[in-house]
């Protein structure tokens, strides 16, 4: 809402939405001896700056000599230009425009389990929240169809830092709603060889979790599957979902696959 005070004394209302001027003077009048106050649009004056104002936003020809007699209906159209181009710089028009590394989260606590750390709505600044003892480290940020829409959600996998070993990840995922990012599910993984996460994609209008461990899922057992240190698990868990009614659902069988980076110095690294 934009207010302005003409050379008549009258103050003009502009909608940030609809460029309508409303014209009013308030004017004291006596009724059965007690003073009251009411807007009154009956006056000459007041009709004419109501048409000189409507006037402006017309022709080009009615906005020149309108801001040649008036200049604060420039100052006034100025705004509202600058109000509607800094909201639409601001309004992403895909999931790829939000910058997940700047970013307020929606929390654990009423979203999803969560054993190794519960939070409620935090927000990440360059990547990062908190410090290397208890905080959150931006680790992916993946694009893709998870819903079968034709439009793209976000994957975003954080870090949990710890000030010990532990390697456990929680993942966050988010659609665009009415150009807004909308919290869709999310979930935490288990500490290396013991369910933590592998990766999270899109897959034919789907999503794939993979999960290191014989037979680890998100909601299920992520303990020791294997007779394996946690720095070394020999094999993962792929998992399938897919949306329906608002939720992700398994789909199909679980998928038991040998680690490809078994034998290197970093067995439970993130696939690029």
């Amino acid at each position: 809402m934009f207010i302005a005070r003409d050379r008549l004394g009258l103050v003009h209302s502009f909608s940030s939405a609809m460029c309508v001027p409303q014209t009013w003077r308030p004017q004291t009048i006596r009724r059965h001896g007690t003073p009251r106050e009411r807007t009154k649009f009956g006056s000459r004056a007041i009709n004419m700056a109501l048409l000189r104002s409507a006037d402006f936003f017309q022709t080009p020809a009615h906005r020149l000599r309108r801001t040649r007699r008036d200049p604060s209906l420039i100052i006034i159209a100025i705004l509202l230009l600058s109000n509607y181009t800094a909201s639409s710089q601001h309004s992403p028009s895909s999931i790829r425009d939000i910058d997940f590394a700047n970013f307020r989260y929606a929390g654990t606590i009423a979203r999803f389990p969560a054993e190794f750390r519960q939070t409620k709505a935090f927000a990440l600044s360059n990547g990062k929240m908190g410090d290397w003892r208890y905080g959150f480290t931006l680790r992916k940020v993946v694009s893709g169809d998870i819903t079968g829409d034709g439009n793209e959600e976000a994957i975003i996998t954080l870090d949990i830092n710890t000030d010990g070993s532990a390697g456990v990840d929680q993942v966050y995922i988010y659609t665009l709603k009415n150009r807004r990012p909308k919290f869709l599910w999310g979930f935490e993984g288990g500490d290396r060889a013991e369910g933590g996460l592998r990766q999270a994609y899109a897959e034919d209008g789907g999503l794939v979790v993979e999960l290191w461990g014989r037979g680890t899922q998100i909601g299920g057992w992520l303990g020791n599957t294997e007779p394996v240190g946690l720095c070394c698990p020999k094999s993962f868990t792929r998992t399938r979902y897919r949306f329906h009614n608002g939720r992700f659902i398994k789909r199909g069988k679980l998928e038991i696959l040998p680690n490809p980076q078994a034998s290197t110095r970093c067995p439970t690294c993130m696939p690029e």
